[in-house]
Formats: C-alpha cells, sequence, structure tokens
C-alpha cells in the first residue's frame, strides 16, 4: 500500500487530487518512457554554456524565458496588451500571468503549464494569449508581446500532465528566437543545485535559486512523480523553467505546498523526461491519448501473498467492465496481473501508469496467474478519456465490494477497509483552498 501522509495544515497547491482525502505524499519509482531525441517533433540548438559561471549562464538563457498572458476574449476594454516599453500589470483585471519557455526557435514553439493558459475555469476556450519577450542584459530593452496560437494542451482539469505548448507566427517576430533544450530528469540527484527563472507575483523575468530535495515525489497525480524543491516558487512562476547547474530544463514549476498561498520552501516541477513525451505528443497530435484496460482492482495484502506463493507482485481483479477491453480479451474477475507488456505491476499506482502510457488501440501483453497457472493475454487497450467516465457511471461492483477502479491508486492504510476511489477527473476535492501554483485571475 501507499504511505499515506493528508498534510492536514497545508494546502497542495496542486488541481490533482485523490477522492474524498486531502493528496497523499509518498515514493514511486514508476517513470514514463521519453521517446529518443531524432523522434522528437521540436529541436533547440542550445547555446554552449561549457565553463560559464552562474551569473554568465543565467545571461546566456534569459532571453529563451517568456511571459504567458491569458485574457478573456470578451474583455478588450481591460484586457488590452501593453504598448512596445510597457511593462504588464499584475494581473490586470481580466488577465491572468504565467511563465513560460522556448523549447524550438525555428517552429516557435512555447511550453507552459496548462492551468496558466485556463485562467479561473477548466478549459482554455474563449481566452486569447500573448507571449511578451524580455531581455534584462539589454539596457533600456522593454521588450515586445506577440499573439500565441494553441498548439496542444493536456489539460489541467481531467487529472492528466498540465502542460501546453503554444506557438508564435514568424510575422510577428522582430528578433530571432533563443531556445532551451532539456535535461535527463533521471540522472537529477537530491542536493543539486537548480534555479527558476518566471515571473513570481508580478516580478518579470526573475531569478530564483534552490536545490532538488526529492525526485521522485508522488502528491496524488496517478500518471507521474514530481520533482520537489525548495526553490522560490509563487504565483506567476507556474509554467516556467527549473534549470539544472548547465542551463538545461530539469523540470516545469507546476506547483507548491503552503498555508498562506506564497512559497514555503516545498515546491514541485513535472520531470524533464515526462515533459519532453507529452509536449511531443501535443505538437504531433494535439492532444494526449491513454490506454485503458476496463477493470476494478484491488492490491494484494500480506495473506494473499502468502496463498499466491507465484506472484511476486500484482493486483487482483475484482471487477471486469463487460463493455471494456478487459471482457473482450478475457480478463476475469480474481485474475492477478502480473505484468503488462514486460511491466511487473506491483500495486494500482504502477497498473495505472502503465496502461495510460500505451496508445490507445495497441494490444498489450497482459500477463496474468489463474489458479495458479500463468497465462499471457493480448489485450487491445481502449481509450481511458471515454473509459474512465463509463466504468464509473454505469459500472456497479460485485455486491459487498467496494474496489478502487482503474482511475486512481488504491491509496488506503494497510489496516483500513477498502473504499470506492474515483478518477481524478471527477473526484470531489476535501481540500478547497485553491491552486497556490495558479495565476490570480481577477473577474
Amino acid at each position: 500500500m501507499s504511505m499515506r501522509n493528508p498534510l492536514p495544515t497545508a494546502a497542495l497547491a496542486l488541481c490533482f487530487s485523490a477522492a474524498n482525502t486531502a493528496p497523499a505524499i509518498s515514493d514511486s519509482n514508476v517513470q514514463t518512457v521519453t521517446p529518443e531525441p531524432d523522434e522528437l517533433s521540436f529541436h533547440c540548438d542550445m547555446p554552449d554554456t561549457t565553463g560559464l559561471d552562474l551569473p554568465d549562464l543565467i545571461e546566456k538563457i534569459y532571453p529563451a524565458n517568456v511571459l504567458i498572458t491569458t485574457r478573456i476574449k470578451k474583455e478588450m476594454p481591460f484586457g488590452q496588451e501593453p504598448r512596445d516599453g510597457e511593462t504588464p500589470s499584475y494581473p490586470a483585471p481580466g488577465r491572468s500571468i504565467g511563465s513560460g519557455f522556448i523549447i524550438d526557435k525555428d517552429q516557435n514553439f512555447v511550453v507552459t503549464n496548462a492551468h496558466v493558459l485556463e485562467g479561473d475555469g477548466n478549459s482554455a476556450e474563449g481566452y486569447s494569449f500573448t507571449v511578451t519577450f524580455f531581455d534584462p542584459n539589454k539596457i533600456n530593452y522593454k521588450g515586445y508581446t506577440v499573439d500565441a496560437d494553441l498548439v496542444g494542451i493536456d489539460s489541467s482539469a481531467d487529472g492528466s500532465v498540465d502542460l501546453a505548448v503554444l506557438q508564435i507566427s514568424d510575422d510577428d517576430l522582430r528578433h530571432e528566437l533563443d531556445c532551451v533544450s532539456f535535461a535527463n530528469s533521471a540522472t537529477i540527484r537530491v542536493g543539486e543545485d537548480v534555479f527558476a527563472i518566471g515571473n513570481p507575483l508580478g516580478n518579470l523575468f526573475t531569478a530564483t535559486f534552490g536545490h532538488i530535495s526529492h525526485t521522485l515525489r508522488n502528491i496524488g497525480n496517478p500518471l507521474y512523480d514530481f520533482i520537489q524543491t525548495d526553490t522560490p516558487i509563487n504565483k506567476g512562476n507556474s509554467g516556467g523553467a527549473l534549470y539544472d547547474p548547465t542551463g538545461k530544463v530539469a523540470g516545469v514549476n507546476t506547483a507548491i505546498i503552503s498555508q498562506s498561498g506564497d512559497s514555503a520552501g516545498i515546491g514541485f516541477a513535472i520531470p524533464s523526461n515526462v515533459v519532453i513525451k507529452i509536449i511531443d505528443q501535443l505538437i504531433k497530435h494535439g492532444e494526449i491519448k491513454r490506454g485503458w484496460l476496463g477493470v476494478q482492482i484491488q492490491e494484494l495484502n500480506k495473506d494473499e501473498y502468502n496463498d499466491y506463493a507465484a506472484a511476486n507482485n500484482g493486483v487482483i481483479v475484482k471487477h471486469v467492465d463487460p463493455r471494456g477491453p478487459s471482457f473482450e480479451g478475457g480478463l476475469k474477475k480474481g485474475d492477478i496481473i502480473i505484468s503488462i507488456n514486460g511491466n511487473p505491476i506491483s500495486d494500482s499506482l504502477s497498473l495505472i501508469r502503465t496502461v495510460s502510457d500505451i496508445t490507445p488501440g495497441t494490444i498489450a501483453s497482459v500477463l496474468i496467474l489463474r489458479d495458479m497457472d500463468m497465462l499471457e493475454l493480448p489485450i487491445e487497450l481502449g481509450d481511458r478519456d471515454i473509459g474512465i467516465p463509463r466504468q464509473q457511471e454505469e459500472t456497479t461492483p460485485p455486491e459487498g465490494e467496494n474496489v478502487p477502479d482503474e482511475g486512481a491508486p488504491d491509496d488506503t492504510p494497510d489496516d483500513a477497509p477498502d473504499s470506492e476511489e474515483k478518477d481524478p477527473k471527477t473526484a470531489p476535492s476535501s481540500d478547497k483552498a485553491p491552486y497556490a501554483g495558479r495565476m490570480e485571475f481577477v473577474p
């Protein structure tokens, strides 16, 4: 079972939530596979930073960091963009601001958080976006602002990864763009120096400094773990880069834990290896499609491990959706799922992440234990966005059994009875504190 730590006194600044409890914080070792560089849809020939001290390094990469402004389209009287030479206010009525960074100077792609583009709602629809360039290295240079189009978004509102990609038209640019490339987040270690560049609390293009506090922190998102840092991150930093000592992007600053809504030294960034995969799919397809198995499961307890000696790990299938891919593929109640495509399934979290990481329509190899016999079932996965809501609405667990479905990990203590946990897309949250990582949106 996962460790539960409900944080009763601190508000978790994250829009993903576990059902009916404050999000648990624990460790995990499930990681997202990253595409090979030659398969990616974006590219950056980053400036050479070899041998640079920190001030020179920051000076080199500063121009690749931008201000993102989200505006209600109908709010033109209040939402006018600043003229050249003017500094955007923080935030003007009908406007919210966040941070971003350029990842491809030829295709003009900009990465930010999805929640930066969603204003005070759960969708980017009805909003327009601008990107402001600024170079503090140039004396008396005030920068300029251009419109940006939404390429793709993995919405913060639906229990996804909270990332988005914008694109700027060549016609609007007045200078050659700079870009930054990504570090390998799998090699990041606790204690390493990092720094963030963003627009905290309206202080535009600010650099803050800290360390890596943890590399695989689970704060309630069923799909990935965060990098934890003590680097000061505040409202306005969301969507900005967390840089490693070489000036490469180690993560995207997304959330904080705070009682006040301001930085308390506990910040979280989406790891670069997760970011790379998600933005690559957003650029190629405009959206993210995740696999769905169509089961309700329960983790093995200690007694069950003794009963199923052949299973060193796995989860028990408690219910199979009769309209789902598992039913068609021959999975049955009582089966123990051991691995999927060779990836061990040790708990409900690893099942969710493994299945979600596979494209719908793919035939997955599901290794199960049934009546002490190992069987391998080929199952064509469905679409998580379609299957999870339908499964929760139409499927009733067997009488007397309330078990977690495929949408959220079973995060109950060992001595607690099983409870039905809902998918993050529809789960009510007991923590009503605002998303402190979200830009304030003034109506």
